[in-house]
């Protein structure tokens, strides 16, 4: 294989002599020496081919031998190792059957192990388990009744009922490590138990160590988690745990070898056997040292490359010996006459003897001495003649040209070569062409008609620049003088561009200074006006003459006060003073303070005087804009905090005779059970329920002004949600004879599950509301990393000009007459204000007369969805003791009723005062106190129970009524710690959660 790869290399016969002889012209040259080395390496290398060749061929043998002694070794270990597991395995099995298994009984069962025991080797164990995965028996006594469940190889024989070869483990009774083996058994009543033998890694180690093996030769056996049970020769430190270089082995599939480092850094050759193949469960690793097991090999190598080195210098030497002898003093002979023609003396000749090729290029060379000699003698004058012009011409600083009658060009010094040609040869060129401007061309012309001399400046298009052109007539021609005038030109424009655009810009800024609606003023370095526009001198009140050339504090002395510090400073830091703000009174308007808003900055003039500019704008209005509006907003504030007053105080007036109808609606239809004015009692309870859910609506608002609405941000599974929806909305839908369809996709987002539903009912019931025909389709789609939820309905829809007017309170389209089956006008307000909480995204689109599509876009979360929480159980009664304290005697009677309904023992009281007599009386604590905040005398609900905490403790849980929505109201219950419930609570809200505290009674 060698040898071919080689031989494509090798170019064959002539062409290899011919391509050393005469390389390519693009290659570096190469002495006579370097070549002749070459052909002798070129001839060598087909033996160093053919012993390279050999060498990696027995390389190649030696590998392969070295892989499968390893193989044969590791081949070996493994059967010995399942000699020694198969008599483990009918040990087990031969227990497994015997008739004291059978019983039960642990005593026959102990005697018949420590009989066995006796048998055993040191360091080996047998167990049998009861069927609660106990030590029933034990070869080992001190074993008996420990509960070994936990192992992995008794749950794996427990499962299969066969015979299992465990992972390592660290015995109980003695901590040492061992091997378990395990075998499931049945007793006679049909349960199961484990029958196990333990074997010390040490006897293992000891049964592997006496095997005849290569030097330095490495032996690893492992359970499938990769914990070692025998290494040979036993790891440095004693520490027990599996070389890092063998544990990628261990999960592989199929048998096969590696090299690897050892942990000492010894190479090896590794033969092994995964867990899941050959004895499964367990990971043999035989190795052999590299370095030991190629000893022979690498010597052979070593000799053979050290015999090829010592033949291929022999080669070389000769090769350099005969160059010095035939060829390199023959050739220094010509370089050293060949040098001193170089030097002009042809004199000397060559006397070369020896080889016949050589004699004969020394006859010829001489005779080219000789030709060369003559034509010296003659170049050599004319070369003084061309010297001599060239002096002269080189001298001028203008190109000259030279053109005869037929107008080409004779001579040309350098720089007209370079000016008209980049340096191109221009002798035999038509000057014509060269110079084709109809300009030079006329003036050519007149010189050889008049013989006057003609100058002309233009512009040179070959050249890309400008060149004066001088022509006299000569002897032979036209003489023709050029100069390059570009620089001179460039600048000319250059200056005239500037001046104009000077001249613009100054034109410009005039413009500026006088038209533009700012006043501008430039002060010298004595706070003189120098320069200021008609904007500033009207703002003044004087003419622009009366400023000119005087003081400013001179001229007015309030403003001036302020206005000196300013320009001091930026005269002496020459940093700018932006957007000062500035007031006071001018000749303009005296007695009227005005405002102003200006700027100074340092101006640099020729002559080194100094000046500072400013920049006047009159904010005047402005400043009145802003005092109107401050003004404004102030009484907006006001107004707003009124209605929230007059909103919370009617919203607990309110409350309290809609709690009474709430609980007395209740209490009245039980005891009105089928009775014929029970209906009445359901239209009573049913606008309650509307003026009740007003009055939540306004709560929510308010809880959400307050800021105590707190998001439980959690991964949550919206197809979950989705579902709960169709399933509470599907009926209500359909009653209205609309279709609900709810586009079901499972999604995971991050948001709090409680407020999201509550957002999404809020635009269901929307939809319901206002859809006369069709239908409701609810679903959801990925937008990169958020979730967007949307609700479409083929409802009314909403102008849009009132897209952003839908999220205020009360605000509702198509509902003139204020319709209470259409709402209330605040779900939408609410909706924007948990969107807020949530960190969700509101959209909105809509055509009126065809539906509206309602989106939130909530953040997508890639975590595991939390359990859904246990509800709670319905039961018929409540146990527990309730005290009630409201000096509302209506509502605290209707409490009373309701709660005895439900079976539990009530106490009431009008305040703190009599809640304590009634604690002190019974001498019993009560499990729950519900108290209205506001009681008689300006004392509070949260009093009262502190009170009735100090008599009797404090209560297992509180509650706290009120009417009041005010933020700090909401926020006060808050942080004293006790349940909050807002008038009117519905039965069935106060019910729920009286049961997540007291016991049910069925």
């Amino acid at each position: 294989m060698v040898l071919t790869t080689l031989a494509d290399f090798i170019p064959s016969g002539q062409d290899a002599i011919l391509q050393c002889v005469h390389p390519c012209p693009d290659c570096p040259p190469m002495n006579l020496l370097v070549r002749l080395v070459l052909l002798v390496c070129l001839a060598v290398l087909p033996a160093i081919g053919v012993h390279f060749h050999t060498q990696v061929r027995l390389r190649e043998a030696g590998e392969q031998a070295v892989r499968e002694e390893a193989r044969r070794i590791l081949h070996l270990v493994q059967a010995e190792q399942a000699r020694i597991f198969e008599g483990i395995r009918q040990v087990l099995l031969t227990v497994r059957e015997t008739q004291v298994l059978m019983s039960g009984e642990a005593a026959p069962c102990q005697a018949f192990l420590e009989r066995i025991g006796t048998h055993l080797p040191a360091g080996q164990e047998i167990h049998v388990t009861d069927p609660e995965r106990r030590v029933l028996c034990s070869s080992n006594r001190g074993a008996v009744g420990i509960w070994v469940g936990d192992r992995e190889h008794i749950r794996q024989a427990l499962a299969t009922g066969k015979f299992v070869i465990g992972s390592r483990i660290n015995s109980r009774m003695n901590g040492k490590p061992a091997v378990p083996f395990a075998i499931g058994y049945r007793r006679g009543d049909g349960r199961q138990g484990v029958v196990t033998m333990s074997v010390g890694l040490d006897w293992l180690h000891a049964s592997m160590a006496g095997k005849p093996l290569p030097p330095n030769t490495s032996i690893i056996l492992a359970d499938r988690h990769g914990a070692p049970l025998a290494q040979i020769p036993e790891p440095p430190g004693g520490d027990g745990a599996l070389p890092a270089a063998y544990e990628g082995l261990i999960a592989r599939t199929t048998d096969g070898t590696v090299e690897l480092l050892d942990p000492e850094g010894v190479p090896r050759v590794v033969a092994y056997s995964p867990a899941d193949a050959g004895m499964r469960g367990l990971f043999f690793a035989v190795g052999l040292d590299k370095r030991v097991v190629r000893a022979p090999v690498e010597t052979a190598w070593r000799f053979g490359q050290f015999s090829l080195g010592l033949a291929l210098a022999a080669a070389i030497a000769a090769a350099i010996g005969a160059h010095r002898l035939w060829l390199k003093r023959p050739i220094e002979a010509i370089v050293g006459v060949a040098e001193g023609w170089s030097r002009g003396d042809f004199s000397v000749r060559l006397q070369a003897r020896g080889i016949e090729e050589i004699a004969h290029l020394s006859s010829a060379l001489n005779a080219v001495a000789e030709a060369a000699a003559d034509r010296e003698r003659s170049l050599s004058l004319a070369a003084s003649v061309e010297r001599r012009m060239a002096d002269i011409f080189a001298s001028i600083s203008d190109g000259v040209v030279e053109v005869g009658a037929d107008g080409r060009i004779a001579f040309a010094n350098d720089k007209a070569r370079s000016l008209l040609a980049s340096g191109r040869r221009l002798v035999g060129e038509d000057l014509r062409d060269i110079l084709p401007n109809p300009e030079f061309r006329a003036a050519f012309e007149r010189v050889a008609e008049t013989g006057r001399a003609e100058e002309v400046e233009s512009w040179h298009e070959g050249g890309a620049h400008w060149l004066t052109v001088r022509a006299v007539r000569s002897a032979e021609g036209i003489a023709v003088a050029i100069a390059d005038v570009t620089a001179r030109r460039s600048a000319q424009l250059a200056l005239q561009q500037a001046d104009r655009e000077r001249r613009a810009a100054l034109a410009q800024l005039e413009t500026l200074l006088e038209n533009a609606p700012l006043g501008f003023a430039f002060f010298d370095a004595e706070h003189r006006f120098v320069r200021l526009n008609d904007v500033l001198a009207r703002i003044d009140g004087m003419s622009v003459a009366a400023h000119l050339g005087r003081r400013i504090e001179d001229l007015m002395p309030a403003s001036g006060a302020a206005i000196v510090p300013i320009l001091d400073e930026v005269l002496a830091t020459g940093r700018a003073v932006a957007h000062h703000e500035m007031s006071g009174e001018t000749p303009a308007q005296p007695g009227v303070r005005r405002h102003w808003l200006t700027s100074f900055y340092p101006v640099d003039s020729p002559g080194d005087s100094r000046h500072v500019g400013a920049v006047v704008m009159e904010i005047s209005a402005l400043k009145e804009a802003e005092r109107d509006l401050r003004a404004a907003k102030e009484e907006a504030e006001e107004a707003n905090l009124a209605k929230s007053k007059f909103l919370a105080a009617a919203s607990h007036d309110l409350r309290q005779p809609v709690q009474s109808l709430l609980l007395l609606a209740s209490a009245l239809r039980t005891a009105l059970d089928r009775h014929p004015a029970q209906r009445l009692v359901d239209h009573v309870t049913t606008s309650v329920q509307s003026l009740r859910q007003l009055l939540e609506s306004l709560l929510d608002i308010s809880r959400l002004d307050a800021g105590i609405v707190e998001a439980d941000i959690r991964p949550v599974e919206v197809g979950e949600l989705l579902d709960r929806l169709r399933d509470e909305y599907a009926p209500r839908a359909a009653a209205a004879g609309l279709r609900l369809r709810v586009v079901r996709r499972g999604g995971m987002v991050a948001t709090d599950p409680v407020l999201l539903q509550r957002v999404l009912r809020n635009l269901v019931e929307n939809a319901i509301r206002y859809t006369r025909k069709g239908g409701i389709v609810v679903g959801c789609r990925r937008r990169g990393d958020r979730l967007r939820i949307d609700v479409i309905d083929s409802g009314i829809g909403i102008p849009p000009e009132e897209h952003g007017r839908i999220f205020r309170e009360f605000v509702q389209i198509d509902n003139p007459a204020r319709d209470r089956n259409l709402g209330l006008g605040l779900g939408l307000s609410i909706v924007k204000r948990l969107a807020e909480v949530l960190g969700a995204r509101i959209f909105v689109e809509s055509t009126p007369g065809v539906g509206s599509r309602f989106s939130v876009e909530v953040p997508r979360s890639a975590s595991e969805v939390e359990p859904a929480r246990p509800t709670v159980a319905e039961a018929r009664g409540l146990a527990g003791r309730v005290l009630v304290i409201d000096d509302e005697p209506l509502l605290r009677l209707a409490l009373t009723l309701q709660l005895g309904d439900w079976g539990l023992e009530v106490m009431d009281a009008a305040d703190a005062d009599q809640a304590v007599r009634h604690v002190r009386l019974t001498g019993v604590a009560p499990d729950v106190v519900i108290a209205d905040y506001r009681l008689a005398d300006g004392r509070t609900g949260i009093e009262a129970i502190a009170a009735v905490a100090a008599v009797a403790g404090p209560s297992r849980h509180s509650v706290v009524l009120t009417g009041d929505t005010a933020p700090d109201r909401i926020a006060e219950v808050r942080r004293s710690g006790h349940h909050l419930l807002h008038k009117p609570v519905s039965p069935d809200v106060l019910r729920k959660r009286l049961e997540s505290w007291l016991s049910p009674v069925a």
